[in-house]
């Protein structure tokens, strides 16, 4: 009888066992969040002789997993939009929801995990679409990816507003293919006819791997930076007609690792982000009247280890300008920490860290924001005060600023997602509307109300520590300040700020074992291959 009881007892922890593993498929929302915001390393999978791009298995630790109780008046709509802690966000609701492909979906047989990454949202000139990147991939016990694919899609809201969308449950908007990733041999051409999954260490060519995404300056076209992990492929500036997926490619030799563009708000300069060898944002003025024909880059700022500004893989984006072009805001994706590029001036000074990056010393200058995973999206308001940023430990957070380029004055957490990550973030001020895309395939809709910005000081544009492109020194340089009467070069004296989202033009994982970055002034290692560019898991 004893022999008995104790198969009987085995047999129900089997079933046990059994019953969890097919109840909790890992491409869900706990291990979108586990995996994306693991603090990735500089290298990419961690398979030797995987190409330029290389990195080892991250060390995810879980985020604790809180019940999800959605609350009548806390303006949360559906079950895809997490609790909303500050007055400031008003509503939010799920546009689309996108489902793997089927060499994504979860299998119980196999060790892969694999998710659904929304990246790289930006609105259409008409605010009535917006763009993203679609990433699936998987990756094995061992955090080494296996298998991934790209796809850049529209979404079309105007069918939103009724609350009847073409893209499956829980949609809103209508998703529709602009193309889906090529071959790193083929950057110009048609649009591929299917999504190609490509398989590390396999004898597959290279792909184009996608990252920033911006609007060309009449709308026709989709501008994105590409790189590939092929060791003698250059990266690329690429446009992507939205109406037929045709695509035209530009190399840039001066950059290694491309990953993220922008324009000024005159769209006279393209601003871009290298983020190796060494880091650096590059500029290139364009003259064409709507897709650049051809751009000649140069340095705007350096970043690498030489410039007193260590900045290891920094990203700009489609919101990171004010208005008045005078104040670019972007963010380091390894360091985790957020800056300010002085257009006039040409410096650059630091914003933002973490509460444990103990490598920043103690300064008023600098924020300290209680974020437990590193920055992944960013979206400034016209007046340049208001800087929302999203991290991969899914947290939305608001940061209000003196004046444009200014000293920060403080930092508030809108939202924080129980389970997934958030990875992208877009902005339509107009509107008062932000879209954030999420790790577990969720493109959701915030509505925000800001408070009114503060009015900036005069002397305040001025008094944030700024460090000089090409400094070599090891310290971060003494603020400079610019009297009233004999501003800056090109510059003009701050005015009232407007009321944030009123007078812009419609829009045309936890971390880890705690760690030390190093100083924001040091020399951080230099790696041997170059890294792939964040944006892509």
């Amino acid at each position: 009888m004893k022999n008995v009881a104790e198969v009987l007892v085995v047999a129900v922890l089997l079933l046990v066992v059994l019953s969890c593993a097919l109840l909790c498929p890992p491409e869900g929302r706990v291990a979108g969040k586990e995996d994306l915001h693991a603090r990735r390393p500089r290298h990419a999978d961690g398979e030797p002789g995987a190409g330029r791009h290389e990195d080892g298995p991250a060390a995810p630790k879980l985020k604790e997993v809180r019940g999800r109780e959605l609350q009548e008046g806390n303006g949360t709509a559906d079950s895809a939009c997490p609790p909303l802690n500050s007055l400031e966000l008003t509503f939010c609701r799920t546009l689309l929801t996108h489902l793997p492909d089927p060499p994504f979906r979860w299998d119980p047989f196999s060790p892969d995990r694999c998710f659904v990454v929304i990246r790289n949202i930006v609105y259409g000139l008409d605010g009535k679409h917006f763009y993203y990147l679609v990433v699936q991939r998987c990756r094995d016990s061992d955090g080494r990816r296996t298998k991934y694919s790209v796809s850049c899609m529209e979404g079309d809201l105007t069918s939103a507003g009724q609350g009847v969308g073409a893209g499956g449950v829980g949609s809103l908007a209508t998703p529709r293919v602009v193309s889906h990733w090529w071959r790193a041999q083929s950057p110009s051409g048609l649009p591929p006819q299917s999504a190609e999954v490509f398989v590390p260490g396999s004898s597959m060519p290279f792909m184009a791997e996608l990252s920033g995404t911006e609007m060309s300056k009449m709308g026709t076209h989709l501008l994105l930076t590409a790189s590939s992990r092929g060791p003698s492929d250059p990266s690329w500036i690429v446009a992507l007609n939205i109406s037929d997926g045709s695509r035209s490619s530009i190399p840039m030799m001066a950059a290694e690792v491309a990953a993220g563009l922008t324009f000024d708000p005159a769209k006279t300069t393209l601003y871009v982000s290298d983020q190796y060898g060494p880091a650096e944002i590059l500029e290139a003025p364009v003259i064409d009247p709507d897709v650049p024909g051809s751009l000649s880059m140069t340095t705007a700022v350096a970043l690498g280890p030489l410039s007193g500004a260590n900045v290891s893989q920094p990203e700009v984006g489609p919101y990171g300008f004010s208005a008045d072009g005078s104040c670019l805001y972007f963010f380091d994706n390894d360091y985790e920490r957020l800056w300010m590029f002085k257009r006039w001036t040409e410096t650059v000074a630091l914003l933002a860290v973490g509460v444990n990056d103990t490598a920043v010393p103690l300064r008023s200058d600098v924020l300290r924001v209680p974020m437990q995973g590193g920055p992944s999206a960013l979206a400034v308001t016209a007046d340049g005060m208001n800087v929302l940023f999203t991290t991969y430990f899914g947290e939305l957070f608001h940061l209000t600023m003196s004046s444009p380029c200014g000293p920060p004055l403080k930092v508030v957490e809108l939202t924080e997602h129980p389970t997934e990550s958030f990875s992208a973030l877009a902005m339509n001020e107009s509107e008062g509307k932000l879209i954030v895309g999420t790790s577990g395939g969720h493109v959701l809709e915030f509505t925000v109300d800001l408070p009114p910005s503060p009015t900036p000081s005069p002397l305040s544009v001025h008094s944030a520590t700024s460090i000089p492109p090409m400094s070599r020194s090891s310290q971060i340089a003494p603020p400079s300040f610019s009297h009233p009467s004999n501003p800056a070069p090109h510059s003009t004296l701050p005015r009232s700020a407007p009321p944030p989202f009123s007078n812009r033009p419609s829009p045309s994982t936890p971390p880890s074992i705690p760690r030390s970055p190093p100083p924001a002034s040091s020399n951080p290692p230099t790696p041997l291959t170059p890294p792939l560019p964040h944006g892509l898991p």
